[in-house]
């Protein structure tokens, strides 16, 4: 294994009915999480995302926090989180450092989101993890629409993963 995208894959296929993640009452297993990864960075990259294009994410933890790893993991795009605790400001001045096109972020915060997206043109994608506002659209629809193969892009070893 050269890449986290390769470790995925592994996992998938040496323990693919083995627990890989849980989280409340939701469990998935490697080949679950594989295929979830696949379709959610190819359907970042069907949104006109490229190899280490940055997508940004604002949410608690949760199962499509981990999911946002993987796929950019698997497709080599640039994870960077931003912390929930910062006020609206300090999220601004750092969504704008990082310079995401995307921007994965909990329902919860989509208030403050939507106070920023006037500042924010680089930002092409918002995509909602829960009820998704007018302007944004539901995580779980942006994995569902995604192709089962993936992107047709992958990691490479020396591109970056994360932004923090």
């Amino acid at each position: 294994m050269r890449t986290l995208g390769e470790m995925i894959e592994r996992n998938a296929r040496l323990h693919a009915d083995h627990t890989a993640l849980v989280y409340a009452d939701r469990r998935l297993t490697h080949s679950q999480l594989a295929e979830r990864a696949r379709r959610f960075s190819g359907a970042l990259y069907e949104r006109g995302l490229r190899r280490q294009d940055r997508v940004a994410i604002l949410a608690m933890n949760c199962a499509e926090y981990y999911e946002s790893y993987r796929a950019c993991e698997w497709a080599g795009f640039i994870l960077a989180t931003v912390n929930f605790r910062l006020a609206p400001a300090e999220i601004l001045y750092i969504l704008k450092d990082a310079a995401p096109k995307a921007l994965v972020f909990e329902a919860q915060y989509a208030e403050v989101v939507n106070g920023l997206r006037s500042q924010l043109p680089e930002i092409e994608q918002y995509i909602c993890i829960g009820d998704a506002p007018q302007w944004a659209v539901s995580f779980e629809a942006v994995v569902e629409a995604g192709p089962a193969e993936g992107p047709p892009i992958r990691s490479n070893p020396d591109d970056y993963a994360y932004l923090m």
